[in-house]
């Protein structure tokens, strides 16, 4: 009778040494001796040893037995005695030299698998744990998955990392997403980490240095309004770039080129938005111990906007992190009776609808007023898919694929600005990695005077209202309210001359210090508005 293979783990080993008999599942067993598993092509190797193999952790953990078919027995299942193993076959050079350390130095021990079979084998069994945390995080924010045709894609692009390769300029930009896993000095923190670190996947795709991103028109402007960006929602901060870079037909036919590059020509649809948001909530979920809900309102926005590309960017994460990292997030929001407490994933999101602040003691004039408050129309009408923002009014349509080839090399994030914007370049602080400055209060959703490198100057009558020092002295005994309403206002870069009684307001609405339940002032707001009287 023939010697067959047997898949048995080390423990089982150990019993198997101290009792002399062990009982397997039936899985473990291939009816096929070492010299006709051998002869199989790699692709049902890998199939026989995927369905066979159990988890594990370390190469030694687990390993290949010859074992005498007639010395398996049956009590309830398959039933192994020492006697019956004719050799040990270690899955790789690893596990043969763990192997080695703590077996039995007169145990028969065979040559390890084929080093390119066992690669392929750990590729395929990620790619399956993987595949399954995608799903799972998709499942939880019910997102349908990707389709198969982006799933096999990234999984390609993931094999970079995994078997420790470069990808180049041939490969796709979901390859250099992935192997892009840094984040220079000179990004700063925030939202403007993400989506700078998404173009410079644009200059790794073009074989540019991501350094060169720095002389690039799309970074001087995007440092330049590094407030405005960092204090609104990552969409509304995306989508504030769109409409800036609208307004200047150069800089849009520039930044188009960078969408383009990054999509591949239109392949890997809103890449520009899909790249942003994997670096961002990659980052967040990271920072908060793989807790998978931290970033919920972030994912339940983009969802509520662009369920493809929700869809898309969980898939990634998921992906990315794999199961054995996110499953206990995943799992805390099961509804095992094996846990005490039943947390529930509350789903329910809708933009927040402002409206039109009007001061009852002072009559609006877009003359006096070079402030735009973001707070004009609902949220509702202002925010519209970014898909339908870089469809519309559109003059610089995306060329075909010769004229693409051909602008390949142009994508500007261009590396030659002109000399004033150089001059205008602010310095950036450096990058703290391992823990961000305490936050403080920011409004997103009021706006500085355009004054960008797209949009053309504006002209405006200011009218100082009050200073700073004034404002101190009348809260002076308020020390803490003080240093809160100060900073906040200086947070957003809004001029002692550009403050206005409805910005004032909106800001302590926003601080909870403005009215009571019973629709009186707060004493803070009553104080603070003093400066007007």
């Amino acid at each position: 009778m023939k010697n067959i293979i047997v898949i048995l783990q080390r423990a089982e080993l150990n019993y198997l040494i101290k009792y002399d008999s062990i009982r397997i599942a039936s899985d473990r067993i291939i009816n096929l001796t070492y010299e006709e598993f051998k002869q199989l092509s790699d692709k049902q190797k890998i199939a026989i040893l995927q369905n066979s193999l159990p988890i594990y952790e370390q190469e030694h953990e687990v390993f290949l037995i010859e074992y005498h078919a007639n010395s398996i027995g049956y009590d309830n299942g398959p039933i192994l005695e020492f006697k019956g193993i004719y050799s040990l076959i270690p899955l790789s050079e690893i596990g043969a030299r763990l192997l080695s350390s703590k077996l039995n130095t007169d145990f028969n021990v065979l040559k390890p698998l084929e080093s390119k079979l066992y690669k392929s084998f750990i590729n395929n069994r990620s790619h399956l744990l993987r595949y399954k945390a995608g799903q799972q995080l998709c499942s939880l924010y019910q997102v349908p998955n990707p389709k198969e045709e982006f799933i096999t894609d990234f999984k390609t692009a993931t094999l970079f990392q995994l078997n420790e390769a470069t990808p180049n300029g041939n490969d796709s930009t979901l390859a250099h997403l992935i192997d892009f896993n840094i984040t220079p000095s000179f990004i700063p923190e925030g939202n403007i980490e993400a989506v700078i670190k998404a173009a410079c996947v644009g200059m790794k795709k073009l074989n540019k240095e991501v350094d060169q991103i720095t002389r690039s028109t799309f970074y001087s402007f995007v440092i330049k309004e590094k407030s405005a960006i960092n204090s609104k929602t990552l969409y509304k901060a995306i989508q504030y770039i769109e409409e800036k870079t609208d307004l200047d037909n150069e800089e849009k036919t520039r930044f188009n080129k960078l969408k383009n590059t990054l999509s591949e020509n239109g392949k890997y649809a809103n890449a520009f938005l899909l790249f942003s948001y994997f670096y961002f909530l990659k980052k967040q979920i990271e920072k908060n111990d793989y807790n998978i809900s931290i970033a919920k309102d972030d994912i339940l926005e983009l969802k509520h906007y662009d369920s493809e590309v929700a869809s898309k960017v969980l898939f990634m994460l998921g992906y990315t992190f794999s199961i054995q990292t996110i499953s206990k997030s995943i799992q805390s929001f099961s509804k095992s009776r094996l846990l005490k407490t039943q947390k529930n994933l509350d789903l329910d999101w809708s933009p927040k609808e402002v409206v039109e602040l009007k001061s009852e003691n002072k009559k609006s004039s877009q003359e006096e007023k070079p402030v735009v408050v973001d707070l004009l129309i609902k949220e509702k009408q202002n925010l519209k898919p970014l898909s339908d923002l870089q469809n519309s009014n559109d003059k610089t349509k995306l060329k075909t694929n010769e004229e693409s080839t051909k602008d390949k090399n142009e994508f500007d994030v261009d590396t030659s600005t002109s000399k004033q914007l150089e001059e205008e370049k602010t310095p950036i602080e450096n990058k703290i990695n391992e823990e961000a400055p305490p936050s403080i209060v920011t409004f997103s959703n009021i706006k500085k005077p355009d004054s960008d490198l797209f949009s053309k100057n504006i002209k405006t009558k200011n009218k100082s209202l009050f200073t700073f020092q004034e404002f101190e002295n009348i809260l002076k005994k308020r020390k803490s309210f003080l240093s809160k309403i100060v900073n906040a206002l200086k947070a957003i870069g809004i001029q002692e001359s550009e403050i206005t009684e409805e910005i004032l307001i909106k800001c302590l609405e926003d601080l909870d210090e403005y009215k009571k339940q019973n629709g009186g002032l707060k004493v803070n707001a009553k104080e603070s508005l003093k400066i007007f009287e």
